[in-house]
């Protein structure tokens, strides 16, 4: 894969055999590619399985190749609907559906949030 490194390294584990002994040499690949943060101080994504509030996300980090959704409106049905995006070498492009809310509307009308009413 592309950023990857391939690497050898001895594995721990050890066949008896006799008066044979065999050790295991096993392949892995280590990424080297950067983890995102994510540019969006308030609202709600799914990522991991879940829905949090973005500021709950670990360290506002992602790792390469994650992939995360951000809620948008479909205003002329009034419904949310996620709109998928993925951390590609330190960036991670926000859905241009997306509208972050002010700190007021994210604190008091939070329940009106995209990812909060009715999905489409």
């Amino acid at each position: 894969a592309e950023g990857s490194v391939s690497m050898w390294y001895l594995s721990l584990k050890k066949l008896i055999s006799n008066t044979t002994e065999i050790t295991f040499i096993r392949k892995m690949c280590f990424s080297f590619l950067a983890p995102c943060n994510i540019p969006v101080k308030r609202g709600r994504i799914f990522y991991n399985g879940q829905k949090i509030w973005v500021e709950r996300l670990p360290n506002n980090r992602m790792l390469h190749a994650e992939n995360v959704a951000f809620y948008c409106m479909n205003k002329e049905k009034q419904c949310g609907y996620p709109v998928l995006t993925q951390c590609i070498d330190g960036t991670v492009l926000i859905p241009s559906c997306f509208e972050e809310p002010s700190r007021p509307y994210y604190t008091l009308m939070y329940r009106s949030l995209p990812s909060e009413i009715k999905q489409c």
